[in-house]
């Protein structure tokens, strides 16, 4: 299991030795992660043990239990509205980058909304054809004159956003009274000509 947190990316799995032990293995790749989660659920006395050559340098080995306890725990102290703000907010700069790429990854593979069965058949591939042309204009990002970061894609924050928002270069242009998740306000097939030519930054 995957976890991502503002505290911290976790991975969390059963390894042989876990079964009989009745325990689960915490892993994480930066060693502040994995002592905030020990933190989370008062065990910062855990031994930690570090292996730079395995997937995730770090890990520790810890009752089921525990565990589970210290996800729900998690889960009940969420208090912010939108994750990817928590993050850049903690100052973990280097993990919102990566959450953003995992975000624009998992996005990739989100159903398209399913047209209506008894709507006509041309109003139906009018929209499908919309619907296509949108996704390719979202999908090729902005002009490589983003002011922000020039078209790498990389996250940076959305100008004319307060408080700022951590986003990728891709959807720096959405205006601020679209909604974050998944809210994008994709545009019509003649917006994807229109703001090529005017060649705005973001």
């Amino acid at each position: 299991m995957w976890i991502m947190t503002n505290k911290g990316f976790y991975s969390i799995v059963r390894k042989p030795w876990d079964r009989e032990a009745r325990t689960l293995t915490v892993r994480a790749r930066r060693l502040d992660d994995l002592n905030n989660f020990l933190e989370a659920a008062d065990r910062l006395s855990e031994h930690i043990e570090k292996d730079t050559s395995a997937d995730y340098t770090y890990r520790v080995q810890i009752e089921e239990s525990v565990v589970g306890i210290t996800v729900l725990k998690m889960l009940t102290g969420i208090t912010y509205d939108n994750f990817k703000n928590s993050v850049s907010d903690a100052g973990r700069l280097d993990h919102a980058r990566a959450y953003a790429n995992v975000w624009h990854e998992m996005r990739s593979i989100q159903e398209k909304p399913k047209l209506e069965l008894d709507m006509p058949t041309a109003a139906r591939k009018t929209l499908q054809s919309s619907w296509d042309a949108a996704s390719e204009w979202f999908e090729e990002g902005l002009p490589s004159d983003c002011a922000e970061c020039g078209g790498d894609g990389e996250v940076h924050v959305r100008n004319g956003i307060d408080p700022p928002e951590w986003v990728e270069c891709r959807t720096c242009n959405v205006p601020p009274s679209a909604e974050d998740d998944g809210g994008l306000q994709t545009p019509p097939p003649l917006e994807k000509k229109e703001k090529r030519n005017a060649g705005f930054s973001g």
